[in-house]
Formats: C-alpha cells, sequence, structure tokens
C-alpha cells in the first residue's frame, strides 16, 4: 500500500501515476470540518446553479426596501438561499444595476401541505422611474426578463407589491440573474400525470452532451416554466426530469437572440416502474429480506378485472446502473381470484445477492400483462446477529430538489451497506421513491404531518390480513387553515385537497412488518399516538407486531415516538426511531428529561434507546451489540450525528473515471472517497463495466454478474477506506 497521506497537493494525475507504480491502492489525505466555510466540499454539479449566477436581494447591501419583508426559506431544502416575502400593499423594492439585460426571479409557491399563503398579489415593475410592466406570481413563471438589448448604464429598478383586486396578496422574491448578450429564452406549461403531486422538476438545456442550462422550477399552480438567459443556436434538446415521473427528452427548435420561444406543453408520465401494483406484500416500503434457498411469502392484492386471471411466473428483476438481470423464482398456472391470494415459494439456491423487483407474469382470456413490486426481494448471504441501521427523517421532500439530495444519501448508504434503512416523516411519495430508486438496500418509510396525497384516512392490513379503513383521525394534533384554498393537516386530523393519488400508491400501509431474518423484526407505524384519536390504529400496531414479540432484537420505526409506556414495555423495544415532536417524547419516557443533551436517550438499563432527528441534513449510523444499541453518534462524539449537506457532494462517495480517460480501455479505475473523520470498512461498490472477466486492485470482489444483454458485467467490490482518505481503485480486463 502506497500511503501519500504527506503529499496531499498531489494532482490527481500525479496519485494515477503512482498507482501505476504500484496498483495496490493510494491514500490521498482529505479534510473534515465540513461545516467550516473553507472546507466546504463542492456543490453537487448542476445542483445549486441559482446559488451561482443569481444575485440574491437578501443581505445585498443594494437592496433598499420600504414596507414590511421577510426574510424566508423553505425549511433549508430548496436550491435557493433564502428569499424576502411581503403581503403587504404597496411595499417596494429597489436595486440599481448597469447589465444591458435583466431578469426577475421568483421564488416558487409554497407547497400545499405547509402553512403559508400563495403570492397571488401584482407586483408592478418600473425602470428609472417608468412603469414598464404588471406581473402576476400567481401563475407567472420563476423567471422573468425585465428588459434586455440595452445599452450598459446603471437603471434603477424598483419592485412594487400591491393587492389585486380579488383580495389576492403576496410576493416571494429570489434575486435578479443579468443577462448574457446575446441570450434567448424558452417557456412551456408542465403537466403531469397524478398533476396534483407534480410540484416542479430539473429542467436542462443540452447542445450535445454540454449543458447550457439547468434548474429546478416550476410554477405548480400554473405549471408554467421558463428559462431565461439560455445562448441562442440550433440542434439543442430538452431534458426535463422530475423523480417519481418519466423523463422526457425533447429536441428544441431554433433559439433566437432577444426572444422567447413557447414550446408545446409537456406532459410527464409517472414511473409506473415505482409503484407497486397486484402485490400487497413484498412491496415498496415493506421489501422481504431473504437467502438464497429459503421460503418467501407472497400476498396479492385483490383485483377489479371481471375475467379470470391467472399467475403464470414469478421473476426477481435487479437493476444497476445500465445492467439488468432476471431471474425466473417460479413457474406455473395459478388462479388468483377476485379477493386476492397468498401463496408460497422456495427461492432458488443460487448465488443471488442484493435488491430488486417482484415482477408477476399474469394472463387473462384475452391479454398478457405484468404486476410490479419494487426493491421489494433483497437476497443476502446470511442475517446479521447485530445489525447496523441508516436513520433519518422529516428531510421535506417536496419537490425534484429535495429527491435529488435523497439520492445523493442513496449512492453513499449503497457504500456504507447497512442492513436497512428508516425514514421517518416524509412528505411526498414519488420524489421519495424515486430519489431512492437506486437504493440497493431495504427502507422504511412512515407519512408524517406534511404528507402529500391524502383525501381520506389511509387503509391498512391488520395481523390476519384484512384490509381495514383507517381511523377518522388518523394523524395527531393540529389543523391550520391556510390562504390556499386547502384546509392544511398538521397530521393527525382528517383533511382535505385537491390529491387524488394516496401515499401508498408508492409505500402501502401507514402500519407494518419488515423482518431481517427471523430475529430481527422492525415495525413501521405512521400514526399518531394520541389514543383519543388514534385507539383503533393503536390496537392495529399491537396484534400486527405481537407474534414477533419473541424476535431477538425489536426496532421501531415510527412518525413520533410516543407510544405509551404499556407498549413499549409489552414490546421492549431495542431502538425507536422517529422524527416528530421530540420534546414531547423526550418528557414522556426519559427518566429524567432535563439531563437529555441531544436528540437521544435510553431507558431501562439501555435496553431502549430512543433517536430522534436532529436537524434536515443529518443522519445517524446505529450499530448494536449485544442485541443493543451501541453506537450513535459521529466520530465518537457523545451527540452529533453525521452530516450530509443539501447542496454539496457526500462526504462518502465514490467517482468512477471513465475508460477513455485511462487511455488504455481495458483498465478502469474509481476513487472511493472519504471526507469524513471516521474509517469505513468494506464499503460496497457496485461497480459496471463492459462485459469480461476483470481482476481489482485496491479492493476485493465480493461477486459479480452479467447483464441478460450480454453488454455489461456488474462486479460487487468491498474496500476500506480510512479517515479523511481517498483510496484509489482499479479494474482491469483479462484474457481466460
Amino acid at each position: 500500500m502506497i500511503n501519500i497521506m504527506s503529499l496531499k497537493s498531489l494532482s490527481l494525475y500525479s496519485i494515477v501515476a503512482l498507482f501505476l507504480l504500484n496498483p495496490i491502492s493510494v491514500l490521498e489525505k482529505t479534510q473534515d470540518n465540513l461545516r467550516d466555510e473553507e472546507n466546504q466540499l463542492p456543490l453537487r454539479p448542476g445542483k445549486a446553479e441559482y446559488w451561482q449566477t443569481v444575485i440574491g436581494v437578501v443581505d445585498d447591501p443594494m437592496v433598499q426596501t420600504t414596507g414590511e419583508w421577510n426574510q424566508y426559506f423553505y425549511r433549508r431544502s430548496f436550491p435557493t438561499k433564502q428569499h424576502l416575502h411581503t403581503d403587504e400593499d404597496g411595499a417596494t423594492l429597489k436595486r440599481t444595476f448597469d447589465a444591458s439585460g435583466l431578469a426577475l426571479v421568483l421564488e416558487s409557491h409554497i407547497p400545499y401541505v405547509y402553512s403559508g399563503s400563495l403570492n397571488d398579489g401584482i407586483l408592478e415593475v418600473a425602470i428609472d422611474g417608468e412603469v414598464i410592466r404588471e406581473i402576476y406570481p400567481l401563475t407567472e413563471a420563476n423567471e422573468i426578463v425585465l428588459y434586455r438589448d440595452r445599452e450598459p448604464q446603471p437603471r434603477r429598478v424598483s419592485l412594487r407589491h400591491w393587492y389585486a383586486p380579488n383580495g389576492g396578496r403576496g410576493v416571494r422574491i429570489i434575486g435578479f440573474r443579468e443577462l448574457s448578450e446575446p441570450a434567448a429564452d424558452l417557456a412551456f406549461f408542465l403537466t403531469g400525470e397524478a398533476g396534483d403531486l407534480l410540484v416542479d422538476a430539473r429542467v436542462t438545456v443540452l447542445d450535445g452532451n454540454t449543458v447550457l442550462r439547468t434548474v429546478v422550477q416550476r410554477n405548480w399552480m400554473s405549471g408554467m416554466v421558463r428559462l431565461t438567459d439560455v445562448p441562442p443556436g440550433e440542434g439543442y434538446t430538452l431534458r426535463i426530469d422530475a423523480l417519481g415521473w418519466k423523463s422526457v427528452t425533447l429536441p428544441l427548435p431554433p433559439l433566437h437572440a432577444g426572444s422567447e420561444r413557447w414550446l408545446t406543453p409537456v406532459h410527464l408520465r409517472l414511473n409506473n416502474q415505482l409503484l407497486s401494483e397486484g402485490f400487497e406484500r413484498p412491496r415498496l416500503g415493506y421489501p422481504a429480506v431473504k437467502r438464497p434457498g429459503d421460503s418467501l411469502n407472497l400476498h396479492f392484492a385483490p383485483h377489479q378485472n371481471d375475467e379470470p386471471l391467472k399467475l403464470l411466473s414469478l421473476r426477481w428483476e435487479q437493476t444497476i446502473g445500465k445492467a439488468r438481470r432476471r431471474v425466473l423464482l417460479w413457474e406455473g398456472s395459478n388462479p388468483i381470484p377476485a379477493e386476492g391470494m397468498h401463496m408460497s415459494i422456495d427461492l432458488p439456491d443460487q448465488p443471488l445477492q442484493g435488491m430488486g423487483d417482484l415482477v408477476a407474469y399474469v394472463h387473462s382470456p384475452d391479454r398478457a400483462f405484468t404486476w410490479r413490486a419494487p426493491r421489494s426481494l433483497h437476497l443476502r448471504d446470511s442475517f446479521p446477529d447485530q445489525p447496523v441501521f441508516l436513520t433519518l427523517g422529516h428531510l421535506d421532500t417536496w419537490g425534484h430538489y429535495q429527491g435529488e439530495y435523497l439520492a445523493t444519501f442513496a449512492d453513499m448508504a449503497n457504500l456504507i451497506n447497512p442492513d436497512a434503512v428508516l425514514i421517518s416523516n416524509e412528505v411526498h411519495p414519488a420524489y421519495t421513491a424515486g430519489g431512492l430508486k437506486n437504493l440497493n438496500v431495504p427502507h422504511l418509510v412512515t407519512i408524517g404531518n406534511h404528507t402529500f396525497g391524502y383525501v381520506e384516512s389511509p387503509s391498512f392490513l391488520d395481523s390476519d390480513g384484512t384490509r381495514r379503513p383507517g381511523p377518522d383521525f388518523p394523524f395527531s394534533v393540529s389543523v391550520g387553515e391556510v390562504d390556499q384554498g386547502f384546509l392544511h393537516r398538521e397530521p393527525h386530523y382528517d383533511w382535505h385537497h385537491t390529491a387524488t393519488r394516496d401515499f401508498d400508491r408508492w409505500y402501502g400501509d401507514p402500519i407494518g412488518v419488515v423482518e431481517i431474518g427471523p430475529e430481527i423484526a422492525v415495525l413501521n407505524y405512521g400514526w399518531s399516538w394520541v389514543p383519543e384519536h388514534n385507539h383503533e390504529a393503536i390496537k392495529a400496531a399491537w396484534r400486527k407486531f405481537e407474534s414477533y414479540r419473541e424476535s431477538r432484537i425489536r426496532v421501531l420505526n415510527a412518525y413520533e415516538s410516543e407510544p405509551t409506556r404499556d407498549f413499549l414495555d409489552h414490546f421492549d423495544f431495542a431502538l425507536v426511531h422517529s422524527a416528530h415532536a421530540w420534546p414531547r417524547a423526550r418528557a414522556m419516557h426519559a427518566d429524567d428529561p432535563q439531563v437529555v443533551r441531544g436528540y437521544h436517550f435510553s431507558i431501562n438499563d439501555g435496553a431502549t434507546t430512543f433517536i430522534g432527528k436532529q436537524s434536515s441534513d443529518t443522519y445517524r449510523i446505529i450499530r448494536f451489540a449485544d442485541d443493543r444499541v451501541e453506537s450513535h453518534s459521529y466520530a465518537g462524539h457523545e451527540h452529533q450525528p453525521w452530516l450530509l449537506d443539501r447542496h454539496r457532494v457526500a462526504p462518502l462517495r465514490v467517482d468512477f473515471d471513465p475508460a477513455d480517460q485511462t487511455g488504455e480501455p481495458q483498465v478502469h479505475r474509481a476513487r472511493l472517497i472519504n471526507n469524513y473523520s471516521e474509517p469505513f470498512d468494506a464499503c460496497r461498490i457496485e461497480w459496471v463495466l463492459p462485459k469480461g472477466h476483470y481482476e481489482v486492485a485496491g479492493g476485493t470482489i465480493d461477486r459479480h454478474w452479467h447483464s441478460d444483454d450480454n453488454l455489461w458485467t456488474v462486479l460487487i467490490v468491498k474496500a476500506d477506506v480510512p479517515a479523511n482518505e481517498v483510496r484509489v481503485l482499479q479494474a482491469e480486463q483479462i484474457t481466460r
């Protein structure tokens, strides 16, 4: 091993040169102190364009305001920094610019699952005292050109907010964008299947493989999108990505300098490979964790097909990057009655490992089709004796940018390779499922107090397999009226808005159990614990988990961690994880709430540990020993969780070098980077390479498989990486 910790000033090319001299591994020193500004990691590519190109109005000494303007930030989760909001009639904002062209950048409407007002006032724009236009933020896009193609000279820009004739009020301003010369604009309306759930999308203009502009935006009230400051030209393509929906790539007509090109409206279809259909269990959110050769129990959902259905086969489908394989699990001809059915199969005793979808091939008298349960079967060689969990929660995943944060987390979690990921109090089912679509370990999600997509209380599967309606008051304690024409639920009462799609189309019931082998069981519970509202739900959770009472390790992943003491004592949970109402949980259950520091405490002499959410940019790695929580804090700190910045690359990540950069088509390299002050052993690297046989230096090949199309080989490589260092790995194709 070549340790070059003292040579941290070397370039990557120097590191690679050293690697070639001794192709085992190369370590490069990094730095931690991740919250120190001078040591912050790079911004994720294309993820925070507003930070780099928009002149923000918050903390800008050249901005002058009259009236009341408030700084606001959507729960620290949007790509921009803070914005200014006003709903005062006549409030003004002024600034001087000397650019030849200028665009205004508005903030989106606050999502309807949060308390707040729409942006439905009128914004009057004046240049050097002359009113040039009125803007209606209720339906306008996030970017609006104020002027272009003028001589560069100082101009006083004034924005004045007025009440609308219908009483509408409010505007949110991020800042301004000085336009390049020459520049063109692009505008269109974006709609989507389950359109009440489509908030925003990443919109990218490409010239070949070169990104010209990429930004997350959309007015979710009107669907309008506009990209300003696009270089004029032709032959461009437009790519639209909304996690949970299918991406769209379209050719663009020529874009001309000084003008705006309107496109025909674009409609996004849901990504049906993220939707569970036909399966009650296992399914996304409630996967089966099995070994090859184990028995797998299946519960098919009731269906409404008039004609008789038959199950012809069942396959396990695994996809990693461009590589896909399908493995036949069962074949036959089983009738599927309208009320659904249970069946049990024996899994093939083959060297299979990892997460995959279950796909059922179904036949009716006039057609054949498939049912899918995404991320529903995780295969592993053995079950853990002492499990490892990653926990996080209250992430406010209400749009695409937040889903990209989950995707960054998923890539990192795949490297850490815990036994399961526990997520509490999530918001949006489609963006969450889309963000975690490449997570290759089991994960559980609870709904919470800002959840999209309910028109009524969700139903649940009871312990006897019967689907029952949820309680009349499904969630917890407060209701607030907002100025959006919706009733906002703070999680606990029946509520209504325009949504017509349910969270459980993606993640299933608010109550369920996942087994990690026969001795470890996790109860997922998404309702509150207030008995007067949720007595039936609490009883259902009791019944559902009763058969797991003898499991050696029992874990509770809850929206709130306030179960009654008799519930806790009856099941004797080793871990209780939640992400809401932490002060109430601490007051209810801590032996001495006054001495609790940090978002964790233990009771019963350490037999039960409560873990809460500290912030929306942190997570915890929870390790067990002797059937109880042994550690949960970062780098030996008493309280500190692990940091994962909302806008930057992950501190633990792998960068794959394109093969053509090595100069040797048979040689491929990757860098396993650890910016944490804590080592990680046996990181699991999923490496997709052209089909062939490989030797790896710097790590160990745990297993490999070839894609069904014979184009790709997937190497599962295990490698250790010390704290604050980089390990270089090499895969070289060999002839057999």
